[in-house]
């Protein structure tokens, strides 16, 4: 890890504690698994700052800290970052259809997109059943194996997909985890035939999810719309059935308004 000397920067306005806490919430954002403390050496904080440092962000919601004493960035910063857009942003625009879905099919309702080569939940509007699925505003989701993922990807343009998938790798979560380049492609082609994106216990066995994707008043694909919910309940039946619901909550994010 290269040290950023931000704090040393030609400006007698950055406050030097300040720029050392940016610099280490940077570097345990660089491993999605979480640090351990001896782990940030290359940050160049002294450890009894970076001790109090840790317990701060973790004390404020910005951090959590693992059974095997890992810290990691919790949603708390994405979700600042959307408060802070205005009323045309994307999740401005999407709540109120997403609401109106969850209504007409019962589970959770998720809105993410790809950033920085992993996807990102940008909103949720959650079910009313007791058992349901509840995710972070900010949690990363894998591209091989998450439906709105896939159905980003799927269509994206020519150049930009091949960009991304250069970069694609697949571990295995699940017997059902498509786990080649090969499988992954054909399953992109089905996607853009059949317009909707699923997964089937890919990523956990116990968890479905199908997702169409929103495309922007350009026509450009934006962001994924999708539901999620407990595979005892989420049939494929059901899943199957809400593809014209999801379309539609799709279509009208941008239309609406």
């Amino acid at each position: 890890m290269k040290k950023t000397s931000i704090e040393n920067r030609d400006n007698p306005y950055i406050v030097p504690a300040l720029a050392r806490g940016l610099r280490l919430l940077e570097a345990i954002s660089a491993s999605p698994a979480g640090v351990l403390p001896g782990e940030l050496d290359a940050t160049g904080i002294p450890p009894a700052t970076l001790f109090r440092m840790l317990t701060t962000f973790t004390e404020y919601g910005y951090l959590r800290k693992t059974a095997d004493g890992r810290f990691q960035l919790t949603g708390k910063l994405c979700q600042l970052a959307f408060q802070a857009l205005d009323s045309s942003s994307l999740v401005s625009l999407a709540e109120k259809p997403m609401r109106r879905l969850r209504d007409q099919v019962g589970e959770t309702v998720l809105l993410g997109i790809i950033h920085s080569g992993q996807g990102v939940i940008l909103h949720q509007e959650i079910s009313r059943y007791p058992v349901k699925v509840v995710l972070e505003i900010g949690h990363n989701f894998p591209l091989h194996s998450a439906a709105p993922a896939k159905a980003i990807i799927a269509h994206l343009p020519d150049g930009e997909q091949q960009e991304l998938l250069r970069e694609l790798s697949f571990p295995r979560f699940t017997a059902k985890t498509i786990a080649d380049m090969e499988d992954f492609k054909k399953e992109l082609e089905l996607i853009r035939r059949n317009k909707a994106a699923f997964d089937r216990g890919e990523e956990d066995a116990d968890i479905r999810c199908v997702s169409v994707p929103v495309f922007d008043r350009q026509k450009r694909v934006a962001a994924a719309l999708w539901i999620s919910g407990p595979a005892s309940r989420l049939t494929e039946e059901k899943m199957l059935s809400a593809v014209p619901l999801l379309s539609e909550a799709a279509d009208s994010i941008f239309t609406s308004y």
